[in-house]
């Protein structure tokens, strides 16, 4: 619950409040022709409730007396209507939504009495009716129902028949006929009669197979009566549960007439058209708004930082104003979403510190996460929805990776994932309905999604499990530009190569910490070495770790991170030290041993080891781990690589003896640098002329000239 401080507090939509005042306006102009119908959408938490809750406000003291206000919260009848609301909206029942409805009018605007003789009634009597005739003919007919023909894109008589049983049994004719008439068309229904050789004299056959566009013109036909001496504004709030049945609700709009005003308020945008990966369409108002309706759409995003400053300071009156550092952690925290403001504004009244709304590590208070979440799995039926929702947020947008995490569980549950993944898509607002694109929560919610998976929820078993597929799908993902690119060089440059190292990282966190960080250090070094993209893609996913990592995790992360910078010679004096040890006691990932760049990642490994030593004053080893490193190089290629650790040991020879002089020209001469060997040679034999015998017995057998 929120404190009694917030509960009177509405700030900002004023562009949203002045367009549905308009809308108001025309409604109650005299020569309204058309019915105005507001749509309000947008993601839970965003004020869509609060926002409606303020018009009405607005409009009741401002027309007092000129209109009546039904107002229907879905969320409200589920509780009162639990077996009826409380199912999947593929298993919403046409009629019952409507009579909820109808219901509701009547008791609020004092009509019960009225509408018991309606048009309502009387339609669901004429329609009860006909399929009581419908059922005796079929009872007479001699001929046994017969399946439609292979080719028929009707479903079959029989099972037809077989939800007429349902409606038999049950007594009840929205139950099951009406599911199979409305979703699969007239003409299944008639060729039923056909194959019977039923005959219905005097029977409307649209009772049949249109029962419920019949009861929903009917109740717009009692709201057109019941409006004729005194308008009637009806709102729809968490419209969502019940979005299923629009287009029936459209029905009702246009029968009831100009005289009937309509706020819906949900989290789908029905204003839109939108084509589904299921190949139906969904049609928007928008596409009738010219001949049927005045439509106000209105979509509501997060509120600007003013709002936020301003809201604190109605909400936590004892308190400080927000400075701008404060203001920004929590804007940080909440993405400006109007229920996690209201809560951080409740932790700030009883606390007074920002840091228990958003931490040192820049993490969100889990309480305010956890309620935030629940809005968004607010009208999930099962558990399998809550994780689907997870998981969608945890593939980042990659239809493969998803796959990867859901399939099993399709298959268990029996159920194909490709339709199971499209109705999650259109039945949760939070996730993007886009066909063209790849399932996807949008950006509020998926933040609030990652953070608590990476918080709370990072021990559970079943994100384990999620990762853990992730992990695998995206070591298969590398396994093809490794087999394609023959040196390592080609490898780390390659988008596919550092996209599929950077999301295994990820990934990897959520199992195993240590193994995230050791595939993090080893693919850091091949980006220092032969790619910024890759060191700045797996530093990146590093970071966005921080923090719910331990404090060795953090000082790794931090080491990298200012290490990989040349000129900060205390850093990379840092760097150099820790993975030094990291290779004394072989912590780096060795699964990449024995593939065809083993080599190359073993002379990386020789060559940060020999700049450790190299820092450490002790020049002789790091020489010798530069000659080690560069025999692990292909000899048949100039590779980058070669070439660094040629500029690394003319460095460490700037300051070394005649000796190590001597060892370079040996070195360059292997690379066919000839003319670095010939220098070196010279500076071994300026220190000590006795070299020169050395010179040539060891380079004789190999120099060519």
């Amino acid at each position: 619950m929120l404190p009694e401080t917030q509960k009177d507090i509405f700030l900002g939509r004023d562009r949203q409040l002045k367009d549905l005042r308009k809308m108001m306006s025309g409604f109650l102009t005299p020569d309204n022709a058309l019915p105005h119908v507001a749509l309000i959408w947008g993601q839970g938490g965003i004020g869509k409730s609060a926002l409606l809750r303020e018009f009405l406000r607005l409009v009741e003291n401002e027309y007092a007396g000129r209109f009546r206000t039904l107002r229907v919260d879905w969320e409200e009848q589920r509780t009162h209507n639990h077996g009826v609301l409380n199912v999947r909206t593929e298993d919403l029942d046409i009629e019952q939504v409507l009579r909820i409805l109808l219901d509701a009018a009547g008791e609020r605007l004092g009509l019960a009495a009225v509408f018991k003789k309606g048009a309502f009634v009387k339609m669901r009597e004429r329609i009860e009716h006909a399929w009581g005739v419908f059922e005796e003919a079929r009872k007479r007919s001699e001929a046994p129902p017969r399946a439609t023909q292979p080719g028929d894109l009707f479903k079959p008589a029989e099972d037809l028949v077989k939800d007429l049983a349902i409606t038999a049994v049950t007594g009840d004719p929205g139950l099951g006929i009406w599911k199979s008439a409305t979703r699969f068309g007239m003409q299944a229904l008639k060729n039923l009669l056909a194959q019977n050789k039923l005959r219905l004299p005097n029977i409307d056959e649209t009772l049949l197979t249109a029962g419920p566009r019949h009861l929903a013109q009917a109740l717009g036909k009692d709201l057109r009566v019941a409006a004729a001496d005194w308008p009637i504004l009806v709102a729809l709030d968490t419209y969502e549960i019940v979005d299923v049945v629009d287009p029936f609700l459209r029905e009702v709009i246009k029968a009831a007439g100009p005289r009937v005003a309509w706020v819906i308020v949900g989290r789908r945008d029905l204003y839109e058209t939108y084509e589904l990966r299921s190949g139906t369409r969904e049609v928007g108002y928008r596409e009738e708004e010219d001949h049927s309706y005045h439509i106000r759409p209105i979509d509501l995003h997060a509120l600007a930082r003013p709002d936020i400053r301003e809201y604190f300071r109605q909400a936590a009156p004892g308190r400080p104003v927000l400075d701008d550092e404060q203001l920004n952690a929590v804007n940080r925290s909440t993405r400006a979403i109007p229920l996690a403001i209201r809560l951080a504004a409740a932790i700030w009244n009883d606390t007074g510190d920002i840091h228990h709304i958003h931490n040192e590590d820049g993490l969100t208070n889990e309480d305010l996460l956890s309620r935030m979440i629940a809005r968004y799995e607010l009208h999930c039926v099962d558990e399998y929805d809550r994780h689907a929702l997870a998981a969608i947020a945890m593939a980042e947008g990659d239809t493969e990776i998803l796959k990867a995490m859901l399939v099993p569980e399709c298959d268990v549950r029996k159920c194909a994932y490709e339709a199971y993944i499209q109705r999650v898509r259109e039945r949760y607002s939070a996730v993007q309905r886009q066909s063209s694109s790849s399932p996807r929560l949008h950006d509020e919610p998926a933040r609030f999604y990652i953070e608590h998976l990476r918080g709370a929820w990072r021990t559970e078993e079943w994100v384990r499990t999620y990762a853990q597929r992730a992990s695998e799908h995206c070591r298969k993902v590398m396994q093809k530009p490794c087999a394609y690119h023959t040196r390592l060089h080609e490898l780390a440059a390659d988008k596919n190569y550092i996209e599929a190292s950077r999301k295994l990282i990820n990934y990897l966190f959520w199992i195993q910490e240590d193994e995230a960080c050791r595939l993090l250090t080893l693919r850091f070094l091949e980006g220092i070495s032969y790619s910024q993209a890759l060191r700045d893609a797996v530093l990146e996913m590093g970071e966005s770790w921080r923090g719910v990592l331990d404090d060795r995790s953090r000082k790794r992360l931090n080491m990298l991170r200012e290490g990989q910078h040349v000129w900060d010679t205390g850093a990379r004096l840092r760097l150099m030290m820790l993975l030094e040890k990291d290779l004394e006691r072989r912590w780096l990932p060795e699964e990449d041993q024995g593939d065809a760049h083993a080599g190359e990642r073993s002379a990386i490994k020789l060559w940060m080891e020999a700049q450790g030593l190299r820092y450490s004053g002790r020049l002789s080893e790091a020489l010798d781990r530069i000659v080690k490193a560069i025999n692990w190089c292909p000899p048949d290629l100039e590779t980058p690589l070669r070439r660094r650790l040629s500029d690394e040991a003319l460095g460490i020879s700037c300051q070394q003896d005649e000796s190590n002089h001597r060892e370079l020209g040996v070195t360059y001469n292997w690379l066919r640098r000839h003319g670095k060997a010939l220098e070196h040679f010279l500076k071994a034999v300026e220190l000590d002329p006795r070299s020169l015998s050395e010179n040539r017995r060891k380079t004789t057998p190999t120099y060519q000239p």
